[in-house]
């Protein structure tokens, strides 16, 4: 039975990202290892203190709920950040963007080759992974 503290299924099939240089077994290792080890942690934590999770709406839910830097909220940010993860990438997907995303780009890098440099760096520069996210408001056009 689903419950709210489960990973999603990934968007498309484990071999679908290996043409843009992710192999089935690096997707498979990552999704079925780390990503759904985070929910099954959290779920045991659940388990072990129900009257802690009973209102808990989904893992943004627990995120919100608990203190920064504790475990839950360090398993339950990793399963909404390998979510979004999975979520942002896509078999036709990459490439350099085009439009209003580009023009933002632009506007507040200089150029897509000084927000590669920039992003990476930043990047590069984080615990773990190196989670980093570029957010767009496509409304506004605006970073």
């Amino acid at each position: 039975m689903a419950t709210p503290l489960d990973v999603q299924p990934l968007p498309y099939a484990t071999d679908a990202l290996a043409a843009k240089g992710m192999s089935k077994e690096t997707v498979e290792l990552h999704y079925g290892k780390h990503h759904k080890g985070y929910a099954v942690r959290l779920k045991a934590m659940a388990k072990a203190n129900p009257e802690q999770y009973r209102a808990v709406t989904s893992v943004a839910d627990v995120v919100v709920r608990s203190k920064e830097g504790s475990v839950p909220y360090n398993m339950a940010a990793q399963i909404w950040n390998h979510d979004f993860y999975w979520k942002s990438m896509s078999p036709s997907g990459g490439g350099k963007p085009t439009g209003a995303l580009a023009a933002a780009i632009d506007a507040s890098f200089g150029s897509f080759d000084a927000f590669v440099k920039k992003f990476s760096a930043v990047a590069a520069g984080h615990f773990g992974s190196g989670w980093a996210w570029l957010v767009f408001n496509a409304a506004t056009g605006r970073l």
